[in-house]
């Protein structure tokens, strides 16, 4: 498991679609209802019967983390690999940094399978999908000079656009794709893979500058090639909602999740969207129709358990996990929920029994890891504390730009009596904003250092929302003491 189904602290941000239903929840006229769907705000259904089955327990924290797709993954970088050993052996050459011989290779592949892209075009998606973009870059205008009707150096370009958020350059680049398309045969095998690719970098784009009509057409085609895309159906119920199309969109909430259990059920993607569109009250009564519909479902109980700890509602938010770890004890996610919840609660014993379990199950997560660390620094055992510190200094090292890891090295450095290498890492970390426990650490540090101005200030605004974190109650009472 690479990461946590519905993690503590990292929930979905995707725009989702809200469901129309055809019964409201209390009073009010036809009339107004309909008012009331035609803005967009619904409510979930009263009388309604589940429609599938409790999920088995697989991830569902990432909507695009879905089977690949046969048409946008057909000529991909690993699938040629995997399949063609001449495409294989020749970008082998590439670890003596022999570009002329790996072009060589590749051309000689091509040159047996003329259904593949050029062998330029290979070389430079070889390069942007193993991380090397300005080589890529740079072997794209080789590719464009030696194949200016090859619709896919444009198709490459656009979604180099897209993920870099440059919606006009992918437009451009787009256009002069789909021109160069409208020559390609019909009878090219990649000419529905380029199609598919494109239509779904346009939905983006119209996305981007909120034209959902054209952005329905362009889903609604990547549909028609590959109808069993769980991910087409689930960004087209996005789009249909925004176009005020609700009732069909939570239809292909529905289908997205009949075809992928990986992505949220519906009710819960319709939570995720009333929280993004800052409507609370909404959003509670989808939770509670989530938990009716699939209240035996592990990953929709983590996502309520989680969503009820920001919420600062502790007991609900251990109801949840619970009942989470009731249809999946051996879930990471689920244990670490669980042990999140004991540390809180001041069971130390529980949090680290839990938090050992999930390490067990999913070493490299860096949220796992700095639990753990954070509750064996508390334990008196020396090889535990000991324990703690190389946790936190490896995980540290893998997440380099991230404070609240930083954080927590800096205050089990502080209690291993390393003083100034505490400070040093601690400095850091106030440069930007942080969560919780480590806006607690840095505090009691400063009140160490005789700054209790400063501690207050910082323990406030950790304080200004109602989310828990696990040392909550100790800054709350820090900070009482601080005001007296």
């Amino acid at each position: 498991m690479k990461r946590l189904s519905f993690g503590l602290l990292r929930c979905l941000v995707v725009p989702l679609v809200v469901a129309v239903t055809t019964c409201s929840l209390g009073g009010g006229s036809a009339e107004a209802q309909d008012a009331k769907n035609q803005a967009g705000a619904l409510a979930p259904p009263e009388n309604a019967t589940p429609t599938e089955k409790a999920a088995s327990p697989a991830t569902a924290d990432n909507p695009e983390a879905e089977p690949e797709s046969s048409l946008g993954q057909q000529y991909s970088t690993p699938v040629l690999i995997k399949k063609n050993p001449d495409i294989a052996a020749a970008f082998e050459k590439l670890k003596n940094s022999d570009r002329n011989a790996v072009l060589e290779g590749l051309k000689a592949a091509v040159k047996k399978n003329p259904d593949l892209p050029p062998a330029e075009l290979l070389l430079t998606r070889f390069l942007i999908d193993y991380g090397n973009v300005g080589s890529g870059m740079f072997e794209l205008d080789a590719a464009a000079e030696a194949h200016p009707q090859e619709a896919g150096v444009y198709l490459t370009l656009a979604g180099l656009a897209v993920a870099q958020g440059r919606y006009t350059d992918a437009t451009q680049s787009l256009e002069k794709a789909e021109k160069l398309l409208a020559t390609v045969p019909d009878s090219n095998p990649r000419k529905k893979s380029m199609q598919f690719i494109a239509n779904n970098h346009w939905a983006s784009v119209h996305g981007r500058f909120e034209r959902w009509p054209d952005a329905r057409k362009r889903l609604e085609s990547v549909i028609q090639l590959e109808p069993e895309n769980a991910l087409a159906h689930y960004r087209l119920g996005h789009v249909l909602f925004k176009a005020r199309e609700g009732k069909q969109g939570y239809v292909e909430y529905q289908e997205a999740y009949k075809r992928n259990k990986k992505l949220p059920t519906p009710p819960v993607a319709v939570v995720m969207y009333y929280r993004g569109d800052n409507q609370p009250e909404l959003a509670d009564k989808w939770m509670a129709f989530a938990e009716k519909e699939y209240g035996k479902d592990a990953p929709t109980r983590l996502f309520l358990g989680t969503s009820q700890w920001q919420k600062g509602n502790f007991e609900e938010a251990k109801r949840h996990a619970q009942a989470a770890a009731a249809a999946d004890p051996s879930s990471a996610a689920v244990l670490f929920l669980q042990g999140v919840l004991a540390h809180y609660e001041g069971d130390l014993k529980t949090a680290e029994d839990k938090l050992e379990v999930a390490f067990k199950a999913a070493p490299s997560d860096l949220q796992i890891r700095d639990q753990l660390a954070k509750v064996l620094i508390q334990n008196s055992n020396p090889e535990k504390r000991n324990r703690a510190l190389a946790i936190a200094q490896q995980s540290a090292q893998i997440g380099q730009n991230n404070r609240d890891l930083l954080a927590t090295l800096g205050w089990i450095l502080y209690n291993s009596g390393q003083t100034n290498n505490a400070l040093q890492v601690l400095q850091v970390v106030t440069q930007g904003p942080i969560g919780g426990d480590s806006a607690y650490f840095v505090s009691r540090v400063l009140v160490d250092k005789k700054q209790e101005e400063d501690a207050r200030k910082l323990l406030t605004g950790s304080l200004d929302n109602k989310s828990l974190f696990v040392h909550r109650r100790d800054a709350e009472k820090l900070l009482k003491q601080l005001k007296s």
